[in-house]
């Protein structure tokens, strides 16, 4: 189980006026969300902290989930069974939360146009771990590896068709 912290602007408040905007007398318009672009965004960091291993005997959790739901006609959202996989893990550690955490580390995300005449682009990820994490965060990291992509393919494959995406995905 992962916790991410990210900093809120103060609830309310507004940006001041430009010497420009204040004499127009009125704000420019507001942009609609159609209009935002991952430009807007170049680059965005998470403070993560795990308090169970997770990343253990997901194989033999997902097969119980999927036995347990052997009906074809109803297909689970891949991210949902993934947290329901991860929750039944953290519940049998026994504790509902460990006194400490196991390791903590930064995630920094990076967005840029895509290479070699593309436009889609592309996400960069940079995870950090926090000081003396050497082990631990190695074996998390080496799942992450594997699964993140997995993932991320997954839930591309599932969005509504209006998005454009493209057909295959190139994860490192």
């Amino acid at each position: 189980q992962m916790e991410t912290k990210t900093e809120p602007s103060p609830v309310g408040s507004k940006r001041p006026l430009s010497v420009e905007e204040a004499a127009l007398g009125s704000p420019p318009a507001k942009r609609s969300r159609a209009e935002f672009s991952l430009a807007d965004v170049e680059r965005v960091a998470w403070s993560c902290t795990v308090w169970h291993r997770v990343w253990l005997g997901r194989r033999r959790v997902r097969r119980q989930f999927s036995s347990a739901e052997a009906d074809p006609k109803t297909s689970t959202d891949p991210l949902e069974l993934e947290g329901r996989v991860s929750e039944a893990i953290s519940q049998q550690e026994g504790e509902s939360r460990p006194v400490d955490p196991l390791f903590g580390f930064t995630v920094c995300a990076s967005i840029r146009e895509g290479g070699s005449g593309e436009h889609d682009p592309q996400v960069r990820l940079n995870f950090i771990p926090g000081p003396e994490q050497g082990a631990v965060f190695q074996d998390f990291f080496h799942f992450l590896q594997g699964f993140l992509p997995q993932m991320v393919e997954q839930y591309l494959i599932t969005q509504p068709s209006g998005l454009n995406l493209p057909q295959k995905t190139n994860l490192p």
